[in-house]
């Protein structure tokens, strides 16, 4: 499977439950998201500075009252304005992720329910995320070999 026609073909998929869905369609997938994602966060980095002020009334008087750590001797400068783009910083990572979780949550529901098809089980095991230490339980079954032949799910994928 092509990387490129492997992502764009899940894309397509994304509001099919029936049928079943390779590991490598899986780990494709997967794979593009994590590295969208930190592409996402290296851009909401500098974002900061032009799109989005979350307002602060920190100012330096109220960093004086703190007790600033030192590190063998030496002062961590720490000024509002340091402050103040740090916040932005974290709003913009957590709202350009945030969409980016939202858009790509539906694909990811269904082709894990595919996922699990094609290991001859059935879609409710993705309930196992509601109980702790599930997801690693979905996480494993993710990665289980196909089932040779068809199943009741269908073909083999391709």
């Amino acid at each position: 499977m092509k990387l490129l026609s492997g992502y764009i073909s899940t894309w397509k998929k994304s509001f099919t439950l029936r049928g079943r869905a390779s590991r490598a369609e899986y780990s494709i997938f997967f794979s593009f998201n994590m590295l969208l994602l930190i592409f996402i966060i290296v851009l909401a980095i500098p974002a900061n500075d032009s799109n989005m002020h979350i307002t602060s009334n920190l100012d330096d008087s109220f960093l004086d009252n703190l007790d600033i750590p030192t590190i063998n001797g030496l002062e961590i400068p720490i000024n509002a304005e340091l402050v103040n783009n740090f916040i932005n910083t974290g709003a913009s990572i957590i709202l350009y992720c945030g969409l980016f979780i939202i858009i790509t949550i539906i694909p990811s529901i269904t082709l894990t329910i595919r996922r699990l098809h094609d290991s001859n089980k059935s879609g409710v095991f993705l309930l196992l995320f509601l109980v702790p230490f599930g997801g690693l339980i979905v996480l494993v079954l993710m990665f289980l070999p196909s089932t040779p032949n068809e199943n009741k799910y269908g073909a083999l994928p391709v």
